[in-house]
């Protein structure tokens, strides 16, 4: 093996093993719904663990780095917070850790619950000691989230409120074509009543569209990385 590549390779193994050795002082785990964050903060030195309860608003994340800050931490780089992914319920718990500069680490409910295991009791206290648990154990395989761009928070956002009007509009309009062919006079019946519903439908995914083009049109950035992917052969709008 040339001198250049084993050097190389031995500075890859050197880096992969210091990856699997990151080690927090704290951990947290947190378990979210649309009200409130139970929060459970492993000290891995000590191994004593602390759980507590605040609303799931800003107020509520100000008391939260209060109380790390009462449990050693202060809310920084150096606490890993690891939760499940429970879309708009976790956004803007994310947006004000990210802007602490913390580490965030989202994980599917599924993956947490096959990696701990099958366990009796059933708790948003327990459920949070369990995330801080599996941070803990599998720390060195935590994918860390990024600050998200605003714009592609908006594109994400339109593109799940197409994707809702589309399947509306799919039912609404497959279920008077039904009707028409079953029982054509209260087929008609209620295409004339469903008429405004439907074409509000449409009226709003043509926005929703148009809404999507102006974002994407005034960021030079998403503009150019869209226009090279709807350059590929077969792929259109609703690929790209």
């Amino acid at each position: 093996m040339p001198y250049n590549q084993g050097f190389e390779l031995h500075i890859e193994i050197i880096e992969n093993l210091i990856s699997k050795q990151i080690h927090y002082p704290h951990v947290v785990g947190i378990d979210i719904s649309k009200m409130s964050i139970d929060v459970a903060v492993i000290n891995c030195q000590s191994m004593k663990v602390s759980i507590a309860l605040f609303s799931n608003d800003s107020d509520g994340y100000q008391k939260m780095k209060k109380w790390l800050k009462q449990q050693g931490n202060d809310c920084g780089e150096n606490i890993l917070f690891c939760m499940e992914y429970t879309g708009l319920y976790t956004r803007n718990l994310v947006k004000y850790l990210l802007k602490r500069g913390c580490k965030v680490w989202l994980e599917s409910s599924l993956h947490i619950k096959r990696s701990i295991g099958l366990i009796r009791g059933k708790s948003d206290k327990i459920d949070a000691e369990r995330i801080a648990n599996f941070a803990y154990t599998h720390q060195h395989e935590a994918k860390l989230v990024k600050l998200s761009h605003p714009t592609l928070n908006q594109l994400k956002d339109l593109m799940k409120t197409r994707i809702r009007l589309q399947k509306s509009l799919h039912s609404q309009t497959v279920a008077v074509d039904e009707l028409l062919k079953i029982d054509p006079k209260s087929g008609r019946e209620i295409e004339r009543v469903s008429r405004a519903a439907i074409a509000g439908l449409r009226e709003s995914l043509q926005k929703t569209e148009l809404k999507m083009d102006e974002l994407i049109q005034a960021d030079q950035n998403l503009r150019a990385l869209y226009e090279l992917i709807t350059s590929v052969k077969s792929v259109g709008k609703v690929l790209a």
